[in-house]
Protein backbone atom coordinates (compact mmCIF):
# COMPACT_ATOMS: atom_id res chain seq x y z
CA UNK A 1 0.00 0.00 0.00
CA UNK A 2 1.37 3.47 -0.80
CA UNK A 3 1.45 4.91 2.29
CA UNK A 4 1.68 9.07 2.80
CA UNK A 5 5.21 7.98 4.14
CA UNK A 6 5.94 5.73 1.27
CA UNK A 7 4.57 8.72 -0.83
CA UNK A 8 6.81 11.16 0.32
CA UNK A 9 9.77 9.11 0.04
CA UNK A 10 9.10 8.54 -3.34
CA UNK A 11 8.53 12.34 -4.32
CA UNK A 12 11.64 13.26 -2.56
CA UNK A 13 13.83 10.19 -4.86
CA UNK A 14 12.12 11.41 -7.72
CA UNK A 15 13.86 15.08 -7.30
CA UNK A 16 16.80 13.72 -7.73
CA UNK A 17 16.62 11.06 -10.20
CA UNK A 18 16.25 10.98 -14.29
CA UNK A 19 12.42 11.46 -14.17
CA UNK A 20 10.55 12.88 -11.27
CA UNK A 21 6.56 11.29 -11.52
CA UNK A 22 4.09 9.97 -9.04
CA UNK A 23 3.31 6.61 -9.01
CA UNK A 24 -0.13 6.93 -7.93
CA UNK A 25 -2.97 6.19 -10.52
CA UNK A 26 -4.66 9.56 -10.96
CA UNK A 27 -7.29 11.76 -8.45
CA UNK A 28 -10.18 9.72 -9.64
CA UNK A 29 -8.55 6.66 -8.53
CA UNK A 30 -10.58 3.95 -6.16
CA UNK A 31 -7.92 2.83 -3.97
CA UNK A 32 -6.34 2.46 -0.80
CA UNK A 33 -3.30 3.84 -2.28
CA UNK A 34 -2.54 7.36 -1.08
CA UNK A 35 -2.88 9.88 -3.77
CA UNK A 36 -1.51 12.69 -4.82
CA UNK A 37 -4.42 15.03 -4.09
CA UNK A 38 -5.75 12.70 -0.79
CA UNK A 39 -4.52 15.97 1.44
CA UNK A 40 -2.91 19.12 1.96
CA UNK A 41 0.26 17.21 3.38
CA UNK A 42 0.63 15.43 -0.10
CA UNK A 43 -0.03 18.67 -2.20
CA UNK A 44 2.18 20.51 -0.29
CA UNK A 45 4.96 18.40 -0.28
CA UNK A 46 4.80 17.49 -4.18
CA UNK A 47 4.48 21.05 -4.63
CA UNK A 48 7.51 21.23 -2.43
CA UNK A 49 10.03 19.06 -4.22
CA UNK A 50 8.54 19.90 -7.92
CA UNK A 51 9.89 23.27 -7.41
CA UNK A 52 13.37 22.38 -6.41
CA UNK A 53 13.46 20.21 -9.04
CA UNK A 54 12.12 23.17 -11.20
CA UNK A 55 14.96 25.07 -9.50
CA UNK A 56 17.93 22.47 -10.61
CA UNK A 57 16.63 22.18 -13.96
CA UNK A 58 20.01 23.93 -15.62
CA UNK A 59 22.00 21.38 -13.22
CA UNK A 60 19.65 18.43 -14.47
CA UNK A 61 20.13 19.66 -18.08
CA UNK A 62 23.98 19.88 -18.12
CA UNK A 63 23.83 16.37 -16.26
CA UNK A 64 21.64 14.98 -18.68
CA UNK A 65 23.68 16.01 -21.86
CA UNK A 66 26.98 15.24 -19.77
CA UNK A 67 25.12 11.62 -19.37
CA UNK A 68 24.56 12.04 -23.26
CA UNK A 69 27.89 12.84 -24.45
CA UNK A 70 30.16 10.32 -22.33
CA UNK A 71 28.03 7.48 -21.24
CA UNK A 72 28.02 8.37 -17.74
CA UNK A 73 24.73 7.61 -15.77
CA UNK A 74 22.89 10.58 -14.33
CA UNK A 75 22.45 8.59 -11.36
CA UNK A 76 26.06 7.65 -9.80
CA UNK A 77 27.16 4.56 -7.74
CA UNK A 78 30.23 6.39 -5.84
CA UNK A 79 32.66 3.98 -7.78
CA UNK A 80 32.65 6.53 -10.64
CA UNK A 81 33.11 9.85 -8.95
CA UNK A 82 35.09 8.02 -5.79
CA UNK A 83 37.26 4.62 -7.20
CA UNK A 84 39.81 6.02 -4.77
CA UNK A 85 37.63 6.30 -1.73
CA UNK A 86 37.40 2.19 -0.19
CA UNK A 87 34.57 3.30 1.98
CA UNK A 88 32.46 5.10 -0.89
CA UNK A 89 33.01 2.54 -3.41
CA UNK A 90 31.21 0.14 -0.99
CA UNK A 91 28.15 1.73 -0.40
CA UNK A 92 25.02 0.78 -1.17
CA UNK A 93 22.29 3.50 -0.80
CA UNK A 94 23.83 6.65 -1.94
CA UNK A 95 24.78 7.76 -5.02
CA UNK A 96 26.06 11.56 -6.76
CA UNK A 97 22.94 12.86 -8.87
CA UNK A 98 25.30 13.90 -11.51
CA UNK A 99 28.48 14.91 -10.53
CA UNK A 100 28.21 17.40 -7.54
CA UNK A 101 24.70 16.41 -5.72
CA UNK A 102 24.86 13.39 -3.07
CA UNK A 103 21.75 11.24 -2.60
CA UNK A 104 21.62 9.60 0.33
CA UNK A 105 17.38 8.56 0.39
CA UNK A 106 15.98 7.67 3.85
CA UNK A 107 14.94 3.57 3.16
CA UNK A 108 13.59 2.57 6.35
CA UNK A 109 10.31 2.78 7.46
CA UNK A 110 9.55 5.53 9.95
CA UNK A 111 13.11 6.57 10.14
CA UNK A 112 13.33 10.89 10.82
CA UNK A 113 17.11 10.59 10.04
CA UNK A 114 19.47 9.06 8.01
CA UNK A 115 23.47 8.59 8.34
CA UNK A 116 25.65 10.13 5.04
CA UNK A 117 29.31 9.24 4.39
CA UNK A 118 31.34 12.02 2.68
CA UNK A 119 33.52 10.67 0.42
CA UNK A 120 37.04 11.81 0.06
CA UNK A 121 38.34 15.18 -2.08
CA UNK A 122 36.27 16.86 -4.63
CA UNK A 123 34.67 16.31 -7.99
Amino acid sequence: TLSPELFARWTQFGAFSGIMRDETKGADCKSDRTQLFDSDFTIQLWRKFAKLRTALFPYVYTASHEAHETGLPLMRHHLLEFPDDPVAVHLKYQYMFGKSLLVAPVLRKGATSQDVYLPVGET
